[in-house]
């Protein structure tokens, strides 16, 4: 294995972790704000920090005017419907349950590429994805067969999913043709368009809210190190190895989120969410075990 792929997979690692961390992150201020209230402030504080990159950077940043709606579309989907579907989901659920249910973007990716790329699933495929989607009843179904999580909570963070199943075909184009400075850049800036609105209902919240020290730590990380430092680690490993081989690290959110909200807010992991994770984790391992040679992705435009 060269450099390359070595650098690829230990980013893409470092990106898990970080938003693994960014579910606690983002629970721990909606204790005091609201969900939109927080991601209005996240995305602002994100393309505050993104403009300044790309005024300290000489380099050329421009985008062709053919791949505007590509952009738009991107940032339509990931981060404004992910994060609105994914902050209402952590509100209604635990950020452990939370990240369970993200790290089936797989499965998705997996699902999508049968049906639009016409990509063949083995059995073993099959089956994993069968036991995944099992995994998740173990964790959120309790021996009454209710949810241990509120139903609009799942519902909310499975529209996440979508959402990033959609995005990541996009992003997967977008690297073809800009570098990830660029990409994140204007993600973010364009990004902070659609939330202003939001920001500027919520203001008086925004400006009049106590921050501890913990809470102004989680909303710069979040602005930081998950919308930028995390998206750029993972856009990287896309260029290096490919959507599909990315999406499977996935798998790796679930646990470090479960370990640090341990540690946060001591949310107990019982013996039925640990065995519900284990096979979950399994069931997209063997979702994501490939008997063709090469990845091939949607076409969006020329």
């Amino acid at each position: 294995m060269n450099t390359s792929p070595i650098k690829a997979y230990v980013f893409i690692i470092l990106s898990m972790i970080i938003w693994g961390f960014s579910f606690v992150w983002s629970k721990s201020l909606l204790q005091v704000l609201s969900p939109l209230a927080l991601l209005s402030s996240r995305y602002l504080l994100a393309a505050f920090f993104s403009i300044f990159f790309l005024l300290i950077n000489k380099k050329n940043f421009k985008i062709r005017w053919k791949h505007i709606p590509l952009f738009l579309i991107l940032v339509l989907f990931e981060p404004f419907i992910y994060s609105v579907c994914e902050i209402y989901g952590i509100k209604f659920t635990s950020s452990g349950i939370a990240a369970i249910i993200i790290s089936t973007i797989p499965i998705t990716i997996a699902i999508a590429n049968f049906f639009y790329l016409k990509e063949k699933l083995t059995p073993v495929n099959l089956l994993g994805i069968l036991i995944s989607f099992l995994g998740i009843g173990v964790v959120i179904i309790d021996k009454s067969f209710g949810l241990y999580a509120s139903y609009i909570g799942v519902l909310f963070l499975v529209g996440s999913v979508l959402a990033a199943t959609i995005s990541g075909f996009i992003l997967k184009k977008l690297t073809e043709n800009y570098t990830i400075p660029t990409i994140i850049a204007y993600q973010n800036i364009l990004s902070a368009l659609l939330f202003t609105p939001f920001a500027i209902y919520y203001f008086s919240e925004i400006t009049t809210v106590h921050f501890s020290a913990g809470n102004i730590f989680s909303l710069f990380s979040l602005a930081i190190l998950a919308s930028i430092v995390a998206f750029s680690l993972y856009t990287y490993g896309i260029m290096q190895i490919g959507l599909t081989k990315t999406m499977v690290f996935t798998n790796l959110i679930p646990i470090f989120t479960v370990i640090v909200a341990y540690f946060y807010f001591k949310e107990i992991v019982t013996i039925q969410k640990g065995i519900g994770m284990m096979i979950v984790i399994m069931g997209l391992f063997l979702s994501q075990r490939k008997g063709r040679n090469r990845e091939k992705f949607p076409k969006f435009g020329s």
